[in-house]
């Protein structure tokens, strides 16, 4: 044990750190002082850019009973007894040299090993999760209580008691579904981290064989062959990640059986962030800087193109793992542009493009585990570097009417049918029936892009319907939308858009873009959560329009330079306009792009067709007329 802690301190380097911090973090650790001044004064709030469940209130706990309610929501008492304050403990020593801030953390780890509560799964101090956070962050404050020697022997046996007790708690109640679940990686990673530091101190070989096993499944399982996690939720993907990371980093041995998989999990997580640094709030997830993760992968992974989406410095969490090693590898590494910038993670259903102008993020893939919300067919858009279309958060994880409004399609950008919604919600964390997706596809040829994705209804006792959508994308800030829903008989069918806060619907314009459309949009408010307990109100767009067992509709968002003319379709040797076709010029300085769509193939008479004198042949065609060159996006 002390030569595995000797070795972790050997390339750590405090002295350095802590001279690092001042020059280069002097606000984050101002922060992290003040919150760990809060700890010392047994006063908690949950406000880390990655805490799972944050709460900006602060609550006074005198004295502190683990398990006893604070608020209404469980969730609060979850986050108190995952311990992450025991690490802003150890950071605060780090950079203040103060061994008060160690001497707190021993006593709260004492009090709670003292505490005598039952493991239990339903407890609000011991489910397995939060007791895997628990035992993960104890063995990373144990590193500096025995190393800086804080612990009397007696207090160290009764740490490493109360930590071989509750590891042994999470292979006793270790359940089938954790497999699938970042419940079962939070847990097997703490095992695993704890014996390799430990396992000369405390019994637990066989926990030890069960958590090797079981990660490789884990892995197997929840990360799939695009690099996404399985859940549909960009957060819990995070989760994962910093606990395959953070065991990778602290016990090297990991490395090369996780690498790959780490590469693929980081690059999506660059491919799902914003040019705001924030993530896409897919699925239960909060909008998070995710720099100090990127900051992390690049130092890990040893990547120049990681760091390009990474802090400038090493934030403090990361060089709390990596100590002065960490910081030289960050900076012999040089920032390299992300490749490739549009990727389709066929896995998931998720196409991410990130192109100079605008960013794009759309959805249509399977369902995933219950954190999953109801946004086939979704689409959220950056242009020049600001958000236009958003995914509005989870708000809460409470049984409330707001949390099964945000899962649902009402609150997303796409399409469904008014009074027949796509999904069935049954409460916060289930569904009675869920959309699937047919397909997600990406066609791409240099600058133009198309993505498809087609989604049906599940119900049993009536008809179902299907929605089909077609995001067309032009260079020169041109975005077409393109929908196509089925369902027997007469409905009425919307089409929304979620606004960003910051942005409103005027003169029929989004700040930097028009839009076009044949049915006129109506600015609506609603509201959305950035961050879990947050709400703030916003606006989408909507429009809705009757129609008779199908509809074809489109929807443009064009720069204010291009000029837009609709343009009819004709069907040679027939010369009749065709039906089921839209097409359109779209004209500026720079550009003249002639866009033509049809909805169906061509069944009777000749299959070309001609806009504005060009004969054509296909579903999705553009001329670009400046180059005379024709771009076929789908046969």
């Amino acid at each position: 044990m002390t030569n595995k802690i000797e070795e972790f301190f050997q390339t750590f380097d405090i002295d350095f750190c802590r001279q690092y911090i001042e020059k280069y973090q002097a606000e984050e650790r101002k922060e992290m002082i003040r919150k760990a001044e809060l700890v010392m004064d047994n006063t908690f709030v949950f406000d880390h850019n990655w805490d799972m469940e944050p709460c900006q209130t602060p609550y006074h706990l005198d004295p502190i009973i683990w398990d006893r309610a604070i608020t209404d929501d469980p969730e609060w008492n979850f986050m108190l007894n995952r311990q992450a304050f025991l690490v802003t403990l150890m950071t605060a020593y780090v950079a203040k040299a103060d061994k008060a801030y160690l001497e707190k953390a021993k006593t709260l780890m004492i009090d709670w090993a003292d505490s005598d509560l039952v493991l239990e799964p339903q407890s609000l101090a011991c489910r397995t999760l939060d007791t895997g956070i628990r035992c993960f962050n104890w063995v990373k404050c144990l590193l500096f209580l025995i190393h800086f020697d804080v612990l009397t022997p007696e207090q160290k046996d009764k740490l490493l008691r109360s930590l071989e007790m509750q590891l042994h708690y999470l292979v006793d109640r270790y359940i089938d579904k954790y497999s699938l679940s970042n419940w079962g990686i939070l847990q097997t990673t703490a095992i695993l981290l704890a014996a390799y530091y430990f396992e000369d101190d405390i019994e637990i070989q066989e926990a030890k064989v069960f958590a090797e096993k079981e990660l490789s499944l884990q892995v197997s399982l929840q990360v799939l062959e695009d690099g996404s996690q399985y859940e549909q939720s960009i957060m819990y993907h995070i989760e994962v990640f910093k606990a395959l990371s953070e065991l990778a980093i602290l016990v090297p041995s990991y490395l090369p059986l996780l690498e790959k998989t780490l590469q693929k999990m980081a690059y999506y997580i660059q491919m799902m962030t914003g040019p705001d640094h924030k993530q896409i709030a897919l699925g239960d997830s909060d909008q998070s800087d995710t720099r100090d993760i990127l900051t992390l992968a690049s130092i890990l992974l040893q990547s120049p193109s990681l760091k390009s989406s990474a802090f400038s410095f090493v934030d403090v969490d990361s060089l709390m793992l990596f100590g002065k090693e960490g910081v030289r590898i960050f900076a012999q590494l040089k920032r390299e542009d992300i490749l490739p910038q549009s990727h389709h993670f066929e896995s998931s259903g998720h196409i991410c493009i990130k192109k100079d102008g605008y960013q794009v993020f759309f959805k249509s893939g399977p369902m995933g585990s219950a954190h999953t919300h109801s946004d086939q067919n979704s689409l959220c858009l950056y242009y020049k570097g600001k958000p236009v279309f958003i995914d509005p958060g989870r708000y809460t994880y409470k049984e409330e009417a707001l949390r099964y409004s945000l899962k649902s399609a009402v609150s997303h950008s796409t399409c469904f049918i008014e009074n027949k919604l796509p999904e069935r919600i049954k409460d916060s964390w289930s569904y009675e029936s869920y959309p699937g997706s047919q397909f997600c596809r990406l066609k791409e040829e240099g600058e133009f892009l198309l993505i498809e994705g087609f989604s049906q209804t599940t119900f049993l006792a009536e008809a179902n319907y299907q929605h089909q959508r077609q995001v067309l994308i032009l260079p020169n800030g041109i975005f077409i939308v393109l929908d196509r829903v089925d369902c027997q008989g007469s409905h009425t069918f919307t089409t929304q858009f979620v606004l960003d806060q910051n942005l409103r619907f005027e003169n029929g314009c989004l700040a930097d873009l028009r839009v076009i459309s044949q049915e006129p949009f109506q600015e609506v408010e609603m509201p959305i959560s950035k961050k879990y307990n947050q709400i703030q109100t916003s606006h989408k767009i909507v429009k809705k329009q009757t129609v008779q067992n199908h509809c074809f509709d489109s929807t443009i968002f064009v720069s204010h330079d291009s000029r837009v003319r609709s343009l009819d379709v004709y069907q040679v040797g027939s010369h009749q306009t065709l039906a089921g076709a839209q097409a359109w010029e779209f004209k500026g300085a720079d550009f003249h792009y002639i866009v033509a769509v049809l909805d169906q193939d061509i069944v009777k008479g000749d299959k070309l067709f001609m806009v504005e004198g060009i004969k054509c042949r296909g579903k999705v065609i553009v001329y670009d007329k400046k180059t005379q060159r024709l771009i076929r996006l789908k046969h």
